[in-house]
């Protein structure tokens, strides 16, 4: 009975570390990542003051993204403008 129990056990920890590296995992470091952006695209709006300098402070946030976490330059581009967005939105309810 002992052996079956312990059976079971190892069966179910091993589909929870299945699920958490499936899911879970990339949820985190999804959410670490879109948190980090928004850091860094406030610190751009912050270093960079001029109106009409969109394409430095893009470039700017996408090679400080680039340097921290390992994504191709249309995922960066995504992130950038999802953060842009939420910073905006954030800064109209206020």
């Amino acid at each position: 009975m002992e052996a079956l129990l312990s059976v079971l056990l190892e069966i179910v920890l091993s589909i929870i570390a299945l699920v958490a590296s499936k899911y879970i995992i990339p949820w985190l470091k999804e959410k670490r990542m879109l948190s980090a952006a928004e850091l860094i695209v406030e610190a751009v709006e912050q270093t960079i003051r001029e109106t009409g300098a969109g394409q430095e402070k893009y470039q700017l946030a996408l090679s400080w993204l680039s340097k921290k976490f390992k994504v191709s330059e249309e995922q960066a581009q995504q992130i950038i403008e999802a953060a842009v967005y939420k910073m905006k939105n954030k800064n109209n309810a206020n």
